[in-house]
Order: structure tokens, then sequence, then C-alpha cells
């Protein structure tokens, strides 16, 4: 029952986003927190990446690809926040979809600025098994520094966005102070 009224929500958000090109923002309480699957990927420099690698941090795990407008909006909003929080035990981890894989995501990389770490996702069986399909892109997870999803934003955390700037700047200065 639960999971279905979970659902229900989840694709009314999809939809509203779609609709508004508006990122659709949804707050967990933290006793209902539930814990992220820990999963592996290989970074661009075909490193090994895992979410448990960022045991005690507050990660903004993000979703995207090359070929996606709005998730190229956010990308100098994900480079301010690694900017102003990654001191403090902040980390964004940004998953490529891309089919294409590393080719596409090294010129990427080549011609835009990112100071955050960027890891390969399509095609990972695992990442798929754990996390679900991820329908939607930019679709990004904010993780607490107890690996549990605090929230689930999905659509681009550009300026543009009515929550961008106050909004998952008070939730992350929250999470940092947990």
């Amino acid at each position: 029952m639960l999971s279905a009224l979970v659902l229900a929500v989840a694709t009314v958000l999809l939809i509203i986003t779609v609709m508004t090109s508006q990122p659709a923002l949804l707050l967990v309480p933290a006793q209902e927190r539930r814990s992220m699957p820990d999963f592996e990927i290989f970074d661009v420099q075909g490193r090994s990446v895992k979410l448990s690698d960022y045991s005690g941090k507050v990660v903004l795990l993000n979703f995207w690809a090359t070929w996606c407008q709005p998730c190229e909006r956010e990308r100098p909003r994900l480079v301010d926040l690694q900017s102003k929080f990654g001191g403090r035990g902040f980390a964004v981890l940004a998953v490529s979809m891309d089919s294409d894989g590393r080719p596409v995501v090294d010129q990427f990389l080549k011609s835009h600025d990112v100071n955050y770490r960027v890891g390969l996702g399509y095609g990972s069986v695992q990442l798929t098994r754990k996390l679900g399909n991820i329908s939607a892109l930019p679709t990004t997870f904010v993780v607490d520094r107890h690996r549990r999803i605090a929230a689930k934003i999905l659509g681009p955390l550009d300026s543009r966005a009515l929550f961008a700037r106050d909004e998952i700047e008070a939730l992350l200065n929250k999470l940092l102070h947990e």
C-alpha cells in the first residue's frame, strides 16, 4: 500500500517536472529515511567508485547525460554547491547515464568545467538493480551522512528552479549539522 502511494506521488512529481520544467523536490523526514544501497561503478579515469567511499559525508548523487539540456543547465549549480560545501563533509557525485559511455563523457568534460567526480552508470546492472530504473534525467538523490536518502529531486537544480538556492542549501546545511 505504502509503495503504491510512493509510486503515485513520484509519478505526479515527474509529470509536474516534465510539464513545468521545474524540479520536484521530495523531502524525506529523518525518521522515514531509507538506506541508499551501496554500489560500484567506474569514474572517467577508470577508477572504482562506491557510495561507501563517501562514508560520513553528505552526498548529492546526480544522474545526468551529456545530451540532456536540463542536465547542462544544472551543471554550474553543481559546481557551485561543490565549491561552497565541499570542505564541510559534502560531495557531488555525478553519474552519467550516456549509452555511448566514456568517449562521449570524456569529450563533454573537455569543454565543460566540473570540480566533482563523474562516474559512468549506463549499463551497470548492479546500479540498476539496486536503485531501480532512473527514468528521468536529471534525477538527484541527497544522501545523508548515514547513507540514507534525505531527498529526491526530479529535474534540474539550475538557477531558475523555485528552490534552487534557498531550499537545497538549507537542506545541505541541516544535513551537515546532523
